[in-house]
């Protein structure tokens, strides 16, 4: 787990001044995804699956929740890619 923690970090990028700091959700799949695999390796695969739920229901979620810094929230399709989620 501390191994992955470490890539987790990696993920997490503080740029102009310090005024805003990107991956910290990245971060949190990768740390999360790390704590499911481990309890598939366990053979508890309802922990697993329930985990799995949550995090995908917390993620989405998250994801449309407006944050500060921005001048608008996020929205599907914005996000420069041109696709929507």
């Amino acid at each position: 787990m501390t191994g992955v923690s470490f890539l987790g970090v990696g993920t997490i990028f503080v740029s102009h001044g310090r005024e805003r700091v990107e991956g910290l959700t990245t971060a949190a799949a990768i740390w999360a995804t790390a704590a499911v695999g481990i309890a598939v390796g366990l053979e508890r695969f309802a922990l697993a699956l329930g985990s799995t739920a949550l995090v995908f229901v917390v993620m989405r979620v998250v994801w449309h929740l407006p944050f500060e810094g921005d001048q608008q929230a996020r929205r599907p399709g914005q996000d420069g890619s041109g696709s929507s989620r």
